[in-house]
């Protein structure tokens, strides 16, 4: 039986007994919980119409952030990002550091689009002002798990040396 638009199904002329009520399928976003995967027991007797309730939980999402020196290899910390709901990037709902692993985590996302910008480089590396743009959930364009490696160049210095005579 499938649930109708008002989240709601309808079991007719079941024999009294004992019955497992499981869910196979949950609506697009939405997981399947514990209870209902392994299955609910329910006893039809004298009584003629029984209502259960069940809540779903929407899916969540994640966005997983690699940070790497610029051979694409070598993991770099310290590196600070920032989770935004607008593309202009400027107020974050959520700032993860690279850990030694140089990666940084993004869960438990409610479907929808987040952008991510790095907000501040790692000691001697060129921040990298690009926004990326994550569409979470499901679709054509859009992932429940998302990961991107993001490369930092070096900083490169000049030195200037003066060579004076000896007075």
């Amino acid at each position: 039986v499938t649930t109708g638009s008002n989240g709601a199904a309808e079991f007719q002329n079941l024999p009294f007994g004992e019955y497992l009520l499981k869910e196979i399928t949950a609506p697009a976003g939405y997981v399947i919980s514990d209870e209902l995967r392994t299955g609910v027991a329910v006893t039809i007797g004298s009584v003629q119409t029984i209502e259960l309730s069940f809540a779903n939980n929407t899916q969540k999402g994640s966005i997983d952030i690699a940070k790497v020196a610029e051979d694409g290899e070598t993991p770099l910390s310290g590196a600070v990002f920032g989770l935004y709901r607008a593309v202009d990037a400027v107020d974050p709902i959520a700032v993860k550091t690279t850990g030694n692993d140089g990666k940084a985590l993004f869960d438990e996302l409610e479907a929808g689009t987040y952008y991510v910008k790095e907000i501040s480089a790692p000691t001697g590396y060129i921040l990298d002002s690009t926004v990326y743009t994550f569409v979470v959930g499901d679709g054509a364009q859009a992932a429940w798990a998302h990961r991107k490696t993001v490369a930092n160049e070096k900083k490169r210095f000049s030195l200037q040396l003066r060579k004076t005579e000896e007075t």
